[in-house]
């Protein structure tokens, strides 16, 4: 019997049919799964999905517990969102609440292989609300948008601060502590790597800038310091804490409002030191600590809202030990702008005096800070207060400020004869980073005034 043998007609006409059925019944199959898509997708996503979400990630994670709102899922926008997204420690020590989030740009394919989705997602979030109930504070912003092909991240409306008011907050601590007040209007990440950070092996940024920002710091100095507690925490020691690597090449803030004041009793007025349109940039931010790392710090504000203040900054990252630099100026500024401060903290009243400029240079090495200031100013006097009542009133402040003035304080320091002031100071335990800038700065300044 002969072998019939196939034409290369015929052989060309099986090809085209067979792509054509591959094409047809995909079409199909892919009909059919957006039909189901569309009619089921609901019932998918927040019977089966969710239930499997929140069982992955209670294995995953057992000290926490997950709750997820309502989930949408737009086909042709490729848009997969939900009402809320909660997640608590088991043992209440933290929580955080998530409000509409969302994501578009998902590779579903490459999600299901396990390999880099991301490529071009984006994402926004109404609200965002973490709870730190041990501390209570609580951080929170509004409106963040993410954009992975931009690598970019904005957000609005941060805040960081306790979630019950000043005399609640001072209550609930035994000892001395410092409160903080954080608002930032706007914030902008640019050059933000999101491989790194969902494969968690680094935090990298190129910039992060922020506008308008407030900072305020109260300190209740009626109660006593708690000899027991941990010193705060300082730039390196915060920075090696986060075992992942982490740099930004730059952070900006503009035209910020800084707020310091410290309250000796309950409900009473302190004293309050401010730095207004503060303009401040900060390079080198790493914890990969290499030999020739180094943090700067470059800084313009106005100080009391009436002075120029200028401050550079920097700190070898590699030093094991609290060490670093600092300098700056201070111009024309009369000495009464201090009396808010003065007045309540000392207690003394500047009774008249100008400080023409002021520059200093100081030196930290393993928290001992050596340094010099030169202050140029004039017709400098006090009158000593009484600490009940704050009046200067009275025959022994009269007579104690009387000497004081005339024999103890340099009540003019010229440049024909000049005095340069010596600033010897050791941090103690429970200063934070600023204080300890400011209480050096301080002390530089009372020896040149004699005071």
């Amino acid at each position: 019997m002969p072998i019939l043998k196939s034409s290369p007609q015929k052989k060309k006409s099986l090809v085209r049919r067979y792509i054509f059925s591959t094409i047809f019944y995909g079409t199909i199959f892919v009909l059919i799964g957006i039909i189901i898509l569309f009619i089921f997708s609901d019932s998918l996503l927040n019977n089966f999905a969710k239930e499997k979400i929140i069982t992955s990630f209670a294995e995953k994670y057992p000290n926490y517990t997950l709750q997820v709102g309502h989930i949408q899922y737009d086909v042709w926008k490729n848009r997969i969102g939900c009402d809320s997204l909660s997640i608590q420690t088991k043992d209440t020590s933290f929580s955080c609440t998530l409000i509409s989030p969302s994501l578009t740009g998902i590779n579903w394919i490459k999600l299901f292989m396990e390999k880099d989705f991301s490529s071009h997602v984006n994402g926004e979030m109404k609200e965002a609300k973490f709870i730190f109930p041990s501390s209570y504070y609580e951080l929170r912003f509004h409106n963040l948008r993410i954009s992975v092909p931009d690598s970019s991240l904005s957000a609005e409306e941060f805040h960081y601060q306790p979630f019950v008011d000043d005399n609640t907050f001072f209550s609930l601590n035994k000892f001395r502590i410092t409160r903080m007040r954080i608002a930032v209007p706007q914030i902008a990440i640019a050059g933000f790597n999101y491989t790194a950070l969902l494969q968690n092996t680094a935090y990298y940024a190129r910039s992060v800038s922020g506008k308008n920002a407030s900072f305020d710091f109260l300190l209740n100095k009626e109660k006593p310091i708690d000899s027991l507690s941990p010193s705060p925490v300082m730039p390196k020691e915060a920075l090696s804490s986060i075992k992942t690597p982490l740099q930004c090449d730059s952070v900006k803030i503009s035209n910020a409002f800084f707020r310091y004041r410290e309250e000796f009793k309950k409900n009473s007025t302190p004293a309050t030191v401010t730095f207004d349109t503060t303009q401040m940039v900060v390079t080198g931010i790493t914890n990969n600590f290499k030999e020739n790392d180094t943090l700067f710090i470059h800084a313009q504000t106005k100080f009391l809202n009436s002075s120029t203040m200028k401050l550079t900054l920097t700190m070898p990252l590699a030093l094991p030990e609290f060490s670093f630099h600092y300098s700056g100026s201070l111009e024309r500024i009369p000495f009464t702008k201090i009396n808010p401060f003065l007045e309540i903290a000392e207690p003394v009243r500047i009774k008249s005096g100008t400080l023409h400029k002021a520059t200093y240079t100081i030196t930290v090495n393993k928290g001992y800070a050596i340094g010099k200031i030169r202050g140029i100013y004039d017709n400098l006097s006090f009158a000593l207060l009484d600490e009940k009542t704050r009046s200067e009133k009275g025959f022994s402040n009269s007579i104690i400020s009387f000497f004081v003035n005339t024999f103890k304080i340099r009540q003019d320091n010229l440049p024909d004869d000049l005095k340069t002031g010596t600033i010897k100071y050791q941090k103690k335990k429970e200063e934070t980073f600023i204080q300890f800038i400011w209480y050096a700065l301080r002390g530089g300044m009372q020896d040149v005034v004699g005071f």
